[in-house]
């Protein structure tokens, strides 16, 4: 594929799609990676913008127009933004590391740094927050090994200055946690005395504070144009109007629709009982008559015979339980059959929650409902849906105190 005017060195993708392959990855996740990227491109292309691939500030600046205009929901946006990701690591070091699935924990500072994450464990961190421990720890553990500190009594600070210095300075998110688990690991090393100085102290934070984009919200109309969308004289109709009612009425993510389970259904209690898939965390929600209708009619007439206790199921067999793609397909394809405008605005699940949480506060609902609701752990993550409460802050703006003429008379030059 040549060069166009908007677009240069393209071949540096072709380069870093056969670093991708030498790590192993298989033919079918190299494809997906190499969509992406050629997604990337015929954006750059249809919206005139300029691409250097082989310059990691243009290459950079493409990818956040990109990801302004995408219109997948949140889940979609993480895959795409891994796979550009992996480009960028190109660009930045010539070679893209393969996915580490072991780690080298031996020597004295390994066997503590395993100490440390079986701790953590205890604490019941979520699964995915441990592998986060392994990895970032792991490159630690090999940096220091690589320069031949592996024992406490060596381990100094200019030694973790050395290993930030390394760090791929492309990737600030990157950066800034693989500095926060060092300095944690470094803090517990001395709060049990196994190292005699809390080098932790000495270590630089970092920053990395990432704007989140305004979230899309629907119309009370729009939303009742989307479940009136769905056919619920068929089966799947059925199900997918009770996948949406639960979104739109409840505000429930994606994965914890798809994960419902029987025995979060509390009818005597007229309440939906359950952990969230994302945080862990419980959450009961009341099991409103509409939504309590629509489950009851799924489950009466539409939902397959199966021992299964996902309460939502594929309508083909072997009925198994939806993945969070099938309820973005489900809700994008309701707000097209509906005929809603969906340019600029994300059409998935997540944006029947943002749209909840716009409702309820412009009925004045209070953040520790809304927070509550949503399942939301403090008020701090709900602070974030503020921005599209247009009308409460119509009444913010404070009054402009008049100018005395005297002062423009100052800017008047003979």
């Amino acid at each position: 594929m040549k060069d166009s005017g908007l677009i240069r060195r393209w071949n540096t993708v072709s380069n870093a799609e056969d670093s991708l392959r030498s790590t192993g990855l298989s033919d079918k996740t190299l494809t997906v990676h190499k969509k992406r990227w050629d997604s990337l491109r015929e954006f750059c292309v249809k919206n005139a913008v300029n691409c250097d691939f082989s310059n990691i500030e243009s290459l950079e600046h493409a990818i956040a127009q990109y990801i302004i205009n995408f219109e997948g929901d949140d889940t979609q946006m993480r895959k795409f933004n891994h796979s550009f990701n992996l480009l960028k690591e190109y660009v930045i070091s010539g070679t893209i590391k393969a996915m580490r699935q072991t780690y080298d924990f031996s020597g004295e500072i390994g066997f503590n740094v395993l100490e440390y994450i079986r701790e953590k464990e205890t604490e019941h961190i979520r699964p995915a927050s441990l592998a986060t421990y392994r990895m970032q720890l792991s490159r630690l553990v090999d940096f220091l090994r690589n320069i031949h500190v592996e024992s406490l009594d060596t381990l100094r600070n200019e030694h973790i200055f050395m290993y930030i210095s390394q760090l791929r300075s492309g990737f600030k998110s990157d950066t800034y946690l693989a500095i926060s688990f060092a300095k944690r690991f470094l803090k517990w090393l001395y709060s049990n005395r196994r190292i005699s100085t809390n080098i932790s102290v000495k270590i630089p934070s970092g920053k990395f504070v990432q704007q989140p984009n305004i979230p899309s919200v629907y119309t009370t109309e729009e939303i009742e144009k989307l479940l009136a969308s769905f056919d619920r004289s068929n089966p799947v109709g059925k199900r997918d109007y009770v996948a949406a009612i639960l979104g739109a009425r409840l505000g429930m993510r994606a994965s914890d629709i798809a994960n419902l389970r029987f025995s979060s259904l509390l009818w005597e209690e007229n309440t939906i009982k359950f952990n969230q898939i994302k945080t862990g965390h419980e959450v009961e929600l009341p099991l409103l008559p509409e939504v309590g209708n629509a489950i009851i009619d799924y489950l009466k007439y539409g939902r397959p015979e199966s021992s299964s206790p996902i309460v939502l199921l594929s309508a083909k067999p072997p009925y198994g339980a939806l993945d969070t793609a099938c309820m973005y397909y489900i809700i994008s394809q309701g707000f097209k059959r509906a005929g809603i405008d969906t340019s600029k605005r994300r059409h998935g699940t997540h944006a029947l929650r943002h749209s909840l949480a716009s409702r309820m506060l412009e009925g004045h609902t209070s953040m520790p409902v809304i927070s509550e609701t949503l399942g939301h752990t403090s008020t701090n993550s709900t602070m974030f849906y503020l921005r599209v409460d247009v009308t409460s802050l119509s009444v913010c703006p404070l009054g402009i105190e008049p100018v005395a003429e005297s002062f423009y008379e100052q800017f008047k030059w003979k």
